[in-house]
């Protein structure tokens, strides 16, 4: 039977090839249209790179880095399969003339694209190079006297002439002095800093300051910020994070090609249907002769099947030919040639467009083939018109016209998703850019919780006995603050030593090893020693809090006159991920000793005699039924402690402008193209409709309407559904203002909108009637038995 099924439908493609010759060529342009648009983004977001990247540089992020050593030591933690690449700029102050005077070495002048013009690069402290902005005058080889802040005025001899890729950023004029700068500006191809601010108990990444801290080595980073708190970065420039990178192209692809979907399904089931309405007396006959509606769907969905897979395969093989010739006019113009290819990526595509389409002609397909005994053959029928005569010609034009709407809701239930669709995500964008340009107030109204796993705890801070509760897992921790010692040949602070119970620190995962003795000691989390410096000011004598490098294994220092050196460092017990923004990884670690400090061991702990002293009592536990308890048994023995025992079992983080959403995402051309060819469908689809209702206009006509009548009723059920698109639009407005709990009314877009959509409807509705009213359907009414 399938073989018979086969040669019907192959017979029906050429009976009706007209139609499938139609929808073929919309099939293969989708399908060239696709795959064309995702091989030319990914091959020009190649070509584009690379042409930035030869003419301003491959760095993306830039700051002053307080510390460029520190930050050397723990670099390597930034490598991955493409490497990580920074280098410095050693600013050494400017001129009399206002000339920005610098170090860098061979690194910098790579990763940002300074290209020597003339002459050579400096060999003696005594040469020079200079950009091309002072080549008109000065000249090589001539000697400039230059004196800058941290240069003494000397004589310099000009070896060499540069090209800046970007003025803003770089210097003037090049030394070979590396020992002598002010400060230092490192240059990376992906973002580094972050901040943490401790509010409380959140942790929020805050972009309002300038001041901001780099998570794997802890030294400051200071960035400048445009108008709108965003980090100033290299506008050329890429964030080499590639796992974003993918995750955005991914992203961009996923929306194309839904939004292809969409429309190539309301395509096919617009003509497909249409088409098998012109075939409801075939369908009659077959399924008079013995054929069953699974046959006759069998038959329809092989016929349009075929037709998709040609058209899909026609399509998919052309696409690489033109994605070719566009990036060969590419390379005409911009002088780099990438052509990236993915016959996997292209053939997934395929298959997803075949098997999105055929799932969406099932639905036309069934439903004719479901009802091809309700053909007839010797009379019309008359749906929208089943009064007398004379009540009809003094029928309202707006009852009329609500009635047409109300009888064939799918089409106009289509053209109002489609212009909702379009308007509404215009109107939405409009809104979401409008607020985030004006609005300029930080929001912190929105935070996630994020439950601990290993460090789930009680609290207790003071010195009390426990030990009759019997409670597991209860740990005693001795703090002292503020501790003074000797580091680095200097006297500075140490904010907390602790020791705490031998346990803990066996269950504590640790870098390095373990102390065998009481001079040997632990750090847990960031610890920096400080010092302070008395400074006068306006007679008044203030004290400054200055941090030193950040302690790392293999450290001594001297404390209580003992030599301690630092063996090993606390590993985070929960250790808290998320993502900012901008693509970094944000970090925050627990730990099962204490949050952070220096552990040494109880006999040189008693030995201390400085520093402020206080208790910890850290009861950890699994589930809340048995934090209750506990908290229920202690509060039983020490009454004070009633509401004082705090819980740490979570962990909270907000960003700033929560409310704030990004940008609805869309690509403009295509969003235009989908609107066009979804006006187009539903004018067909309308006109479509008119034509098999032909008769009732003649019955119209009959009864003495006449076509100004008949327009003016057309263009009140496209006023009825201009009215009912506005009310969506405003609800959708309310609701964005609602989300953002920030009023704002885009009037003008607005407008525009609403005077687009109000002309579509019209053009819909009243131009097929045209079409309807030349072809004089009362001439050609036939009378049948």
């Amino acid at each position: 039977m399938n073989k018979t099924l086969y040669r019907l439908a192959y017979r029906n493609i050429v009976k009706y090839k007209k139609h499938y010759i139609f929808v073929s060529l919309i099939i293969i342009f989708i399908s060239v249209f696709y795959s064309t648009y995702s091989i030319v983004q990914t091959s020009y977001f190649q070509v584009s790179r690379l042409w930035n990247e030869q003419e301003y540089g491959s760095w993306y992020f830039y700051g002053q880095i307080a510390e460029p050593e520190k930050f050397d030591k723990v670099a390597y933690q930034y490598e991955d399969k493409n490497g990580f690449e920074y280098a410095y700029l050693f600013d050494q102050g400017k001129t009399e003339n206002e000339w920005r005077v610098s170090y860098a070495d061979q690194s910098f002048f790579e990763l940002c694209q300074i290209r020597l013009v003339e002459g050579q690069f400096p060999q003696n402290e005594d040469e020079i190079m200079i950009s091309e902005e002072l080549k008109e005058d000065y000249q090589l080889n001539q000697i400039l006297e230059i004196r800058t802040s941290s240069i003494e005025e000397r004589e310099l001899k000009i070896v060499g002439i540069v090209h800046n890729s970007q003025e803003r950023y770089f210097s003037d004029i090049y030394t070979n002095i590396p020992d002598k700068y002010e400060t230092t500006t490192i240059f990376s191809d992906r973002n580094l800093a972050v901040r943490k601010e401790n509010m409380g108990d959140y942790y929020v990444l805050d972009i309002s300051l300038p001041h901001f801290t780099e998570h794997y080595s802890g030294t400051v980073i200071d960035v400048e910020l445009d108008t709108d708190n965003h980090w100033e970065h290299n506008p050329y420039g890429y964030n080499h994070n590639e796992s974003m990178a993918n995750f955005q192209e991914k992203q961009t692809d996923l929306f194309i090609l839904l939004q292809v979907l969409l429309i190539t399904s309301f395509v096919l089931i617009t003509f497909t249907s249409a088409s098998l309405k012109q075939r409801v007396q075939e369908f009659a006959l077959m399924r008079g002769i013995g054929m069953t509606t699974r046959q006759l769907i069998l038959m329809s969905f092989y016929e349009n099947v075929l037709c998709l897979i040609i058209a899909i395969m026609i399509g998919t093989l052309l696409s690489p030919l033109i994605s070719y010739i566009i990036m060969l006019g590419v390379d005409s113009l911009l002088g780099y040639f990438a052509f990236i290819l993915s016959s996997q990526q292209l053939f997934v595509n395929g298959v997803i467009i075949l098997i999105c389409m055929s799932i969406t002609l099932l639905y036309p397909i069934s439903k004719s083939s479901k009802r091809a005994l309700s053909g007839t053959f010797d009379s019309y029928t008359f749906q929208y018109i089943q009064v007398r005569y004379r009540n009809l010609h003094y029928q309202n034009k707006w009852r009329l016209a609500w009635r047409e709407l109300k009888t064939n809701k799918k089409m106009h239930f289509f053209l109002i998703i489609v212009l909702c669709f379009h308007t509404g995500l215009f109107l939405i964008n409009t809104i979401i850019t409008t607020y985030n340009e004006l609005s300029q107030e930080e929001s912190l109204e929105n935070y996630t919780t994020v439950e601990y796993e290993k460090t789930k705890r009680l609290s207790i801070f003071g010195e009390y006995d426990l030990s009759s509760l019997n409670i597991p897992n209860t740990y005693y921790t001795y703090v002292k603050s503020d501790i003074p010692c000797q580091y680095e040949n200097q006297d500075v602070f140490l904010n907390q030593v602790f020791t705490c119970d031998q346990e803990i620190i066996e269950k504590s995962d640790i870098k390095g090893r373990k102390p065998v003795n009481d001079y040997e000691a632990l750090i847990v989390g960031d610890i920096s020693p400080y010092h302070l410096e008395e400074n006068v000011s306006e007679g008044e004598i203030q004290t400054v809090h200055t941090n030193m490098d950040r302690l790392l294994i293999g450290d001594t220092l001297v404390l209580n006159n003992q030599e301690i050196e630092i063996v090993g460092s606390i590993e985070p017990a929960d250790t808290i991920e998320t993502r900012t923004w901008y693509g970094d990884d944000y970090y925050e670690g627990y730990y099962t000793a204490i949050d952070y400090g220096i552990y040494i061991s109880s006999p040189l702990y008693q030995k201390i005699k400085d520093g402020y002293e206080s208790e910890y009592i850290n009861i950890f536990y699994e589930d809340d039924n048995e934090r209750n308890l506990y908290i229920q048994n202690i509060e039983k023995l020490y009454p004070e402690l009633l509401g004082n025992i705090e819980i740490q079992d979570h962990y909270i983080f907000g960003f700033s402008n929560l409310n704030s959403a990004p940008e609805t995402f869309f690509n403009s051309y295509v969003l235009c193209g989908s609107f066009v060819i979804c006006i187009f469908l539903c004018s067909f689809m309308n006109k479509n409709e008119m034509v098999s209702r032909k008769n009732d206009y003649a019955l119209m006509q009959l009864i003495g309407m006449t076509k100004k009548d008949l327009l003016i009723k057309q263009l009140l059920k496209g006023f009825i559904i201009f009215i009912i698109i506005t009310c969506f639009n405003l609800l959708l407005i309310a609701l964005e203002c609602f989300y953002l709990r920030y009023f704002l009314f885009p009037y003008v877009e607005f407008i525009i909108v609403s005077m687009i959509t109000l002309i579509v409807c019209f053009i819909v509705y009243s131009f097929p009637l045209l079409t309807i009213l030349k072809k004089k359907p009362l001439d050609n009414l036939i009378k049948t038995e």
